[in-house]
Order: structure tokens, then sequence, then C-alpha cells
């Protein structure tokens, strides 16, 4: 390290070396400084050591960004103005990515700890389908039913008798041209 003791012309290695380690350290997850372009020192992709709680060194004016462990995987949550207060904005869930925002059924996270599953059906009898991730409470589901080729002349409805995760139904159509429904469910995580 330099010591401000010394003349240039001999402390100058001392401060290219400096200069190096600094370049070198900001290059981690960074565009480094040496890469002479308008990027420089922008992320190149953010990586968070997981905490235990709220970080003690939220500040007033700011929102801070952080992870946490839960059950066993990390998520990402958000603190603003130094409160205590915490919302979670992932909900990472390994077991259940494969369905996570599929295009015709699956399931979404909602940040603040709901989660919504969604699908369609063809069926026009009854049955049960199975949510692609289970709720711990279910707090609502709803079913807009479909129909093909010409306008339906009658009414169509969906009863449904639920659990958190799965639910049973029956479709009750006046008309034929009726061939299935949508439904989506939401509940907490």
């Amino acid at each position: 390290m330099p010591t401000g003791l010394v003349k240039l012309n001999t402390d100058y290695k001392n401060l290219q070396a400096n200069m190096q380690q600094l370049d070198t350290s900001m290059s981690i997850n960074h565009f480094a400084f040496s890469n002479g372009t308008a990027s420089n020192g922008k992320h190149t992709f953010v990586e968070m050591v997981n905490n235990t709680a709220i970080p003690a060194s939220t500040a007033a004016g700011e929102a801070t960004l952080y992870s946490i462990t839960t059950a066993g995987v990390s998520d990402i949550y958000m603190t603003p103005d130094a409160s205590t207060n915490q919302y979670r904005l992932t909900n990472v869930n390994a077991a259940k990515f494969a369905s996570f925002g599929g295009s015709s059924s699956g399931w979404v996270f909602l940040p603040g700890g709901l989660i919504m599953n969604y699908g369609a059906s063809s069926s026009t009898s009854s049955g049960t389908i199975n949510f692609s991730r289970a709720f711990t409470t279910i707090l609502s589901i709803w079913a807009n039913p479909t129909f093909g080729g010409s306008s339906p002349n009658g009414e169509a409805t969906v009863a449904i008798n639920q659990s958190n995760s799965s639910f049973n139904f029956a479709f009750v159509s006046s008309s034929g041209a009726y061939n299935g429904f949508y439904w989506a469910a939401i509940g907490l995580a």
C-alpha cells in the first residue's frame, strides 16, 4: 500500500497494483473499468448473499432489495424506507417449475404471497382438476364456459367444490354449443 511518504517514482507500482485489484474486484458481476466501453461499471447480473432477516442497513428514502432463504430456496424481498415492512417478490418452487407460467395451464406467483393457478377444461360433464401448485389457503375459484362454432342459445354454469389442492366440477348447460371452460383460482402460497 502506498504510504504517502514514498516518492511517486518509487510507489507507482503499489498504486498500479491497487488499481488492477480494484478493476478485478469490480469485474465480478460488472463490466470491468478496463473494458473501455459505455458499460463500464454496470452490472452484468445481480448476485445476492442470503440474509436471515431484513438487513440492518436499510435507510429512509431508499428501497432495499435482498435475498432470504425460505423453505430451502432463495427468494427476493424488498423493504422500503427503513421500515419493518417486508414484501416478498418471488416464491421459488423448483418442484413446480415445469408448470410455472405454462401457456395453457399452470401457476404464477403474485407479489405479496398469493399464487394463481389457471387452466382450461374441454369437459362438459363433471370431473376433478388438480392445481399445478397447491395453496395453503384457497381464496377464490372462477370458471368461464367456452363455446365453439355457433353462438350458444342457452346458459352454462360450472359448479365447484374445492380443496387446497384441487376442485371438483359439474358442467351444467342447456345448449350443445358449449365445449368446456376456462378456470382460475387464487389463494395463499
